[in-house]
């Protein structure tokens, strides 16, 4: 009697993770996975005395164009040969789905074994509508076989009941090589995923006429590589609640008078509308005030946040041009660290984005304006 193998690589628990678009946008999904630290660079705020600037979202968003592979295996249950055996050692590793490196040692590619399956989470959400929505999966075997195959689901949480069946990938018995590309795309009912499974459903009846050695050696359906084929991704992105990411502006003084700045960041939900295929305005109830957003006390230290005006303050000057010497201070680093709470973070915000639209000003740092205008006291923050 022969038992079933099966791997288990994470047994996930569904909270939410996050995938943050460089510039402030950050997209909701599932996980439990640290993320750790990541630090997103908006670049460099060019600002003068008397100028307001705001940052447009798409000014900072770095997007990668190229096949997006899988982050990791979930879960894998492989099933057996033809005769009851264990796949070979060499055929037994799901890890080579997750990349196109044929330099593996090994075979290249995961046999299911008959009636075996494989899940696989991605870091980047697969929309529908979006360039990212294209499911290919790579078969090879290298012979001449009768038809293999094994059903495509796709899922946002990777739950039981979260399956969508989406197709069938085979490879194709009348080619010789047995090597096929299989492209499928999320239909118009799903509205994202981040899973995908493989099940196979290989007929063990189509090969009883082969050869015993052949018969035998017959594994199921056999995986090269698992991946989004063509997709957009942000450069910067994963992490996950109870993570805390940093996002940084450098503010440079272009004018010709020394100025004081302040700086604003407003965040807004957002969800995706299948029907329209564009992110409109979404409002949770309750809403949970999950983002935080705090001065990096290091990379920082001369910047405080005011709560009663909602801005962030430098407590010094930016020399200007004008008689400017080269001990003069004329640029200054902003680093904001967003933390997204934990066990606050519900199911409503599964799917969901979170943009920051950033705002600078600069005043004169002559004649008192700041404390007139901004009716703050920079000369008086507490060191």
């Amino acid at each position: 009697m022969y038992v079933r193998k099966k791997i288990v690589f994470s047994a996930l628990t569904i909270v939410l993770a996050a995938a943050m678009i460089v510039g402030g946008t950050m997209a909701w999904f599932t996980s439990s996975v640290n993320g750790g630290e990541t630090t997103f660079t908006a670049g460099t705020v060019q600002i003068e005395a008397g100028q307001e600037i705001d940052i447009p979202d798409d000014d900072n968003h770095t997007w990668i164009e190229g096949d997006i592979f899988p982050r990791w295996v979930v879960a894998a249950e492989q099933g057996q040969r033809f005769d009851g055996s264990d796949v070979l050692p060499s055929r037994s590793n799901p890890n080579v789905v997750l990349t196109d490196d044929n330099q593996q040692e090994g075979e290249n590619f995961y046999s299911l074994g008959f009636d075996g399956y494989i899940v696989v989470e991605f870091d980047h959400l697969i929309f529908t509508g979006e360039k990212v929505s294209i499911i290919t999966v790579v078969e090879e075997t290298g012979g001449r076989y009768p038809l293999e195959k094994a059903n495509i689901y796709v899922s946002t949480t990777g739950n039981e009941d979260d399956w969508v069946y989406i197709d069938v990938a085979t490879n194709d018995g009348t080619k010789v090589g047995n090597t096929i590309k299989n492209t499928f795309e999320l239909p118009k009912d799903v509205d994202y995923a981040r899973y995908i499974k493989l099940v196979d459903i290989t007929d063990k009846e189509d090969f009883k006429d082969l050869s015993n050695k052949d018969k035998n050696a017959a594994d199921g359906f056999d995986v090269n590589v698992i991946y989004v084929e063509g997709g957009l991704k942000d450069k910067d992105h994963n992490w996950n609640p109870g993570d805390t990411a940093t996002k940084e502006y450098t503010v440079v003084n272009t004018g010709s008078k020394d100025i004081h700045v302040r700086a604003q960041l407003i965040g807004q939900w957002y969800q995706y509308n299948e029907e329209t295929y564009e992110w409109v305005t979404y409002v949770p109830i309750p809403d949970l005030d999950v983002v935080e957003i705090n001065v990096c006390e290091v990379e920082s230290p001369d910047w405080f946040y005011d709560e009663a005006s909602g801005y962030f303050y430098y407590t010094g000057e930016l020399a200007g041009t004008y008689e400017r010497s080269d001990e003069d201070i004329i640029e200054a680093t902003l680093c904001v660290e967003i933390h997204i709470k934990g066990e606050e973070t519900d199911n409503q915000y599964q799917g969901k984005r979170f943009v920051i639209s950033t705002t600078f000003e600069a005043i004169q740092s002559s004649n008192g304006a700041a404390e007139e205008h901004w009716q703050v006291n920079l000369y008086s923050f507490d060191e």
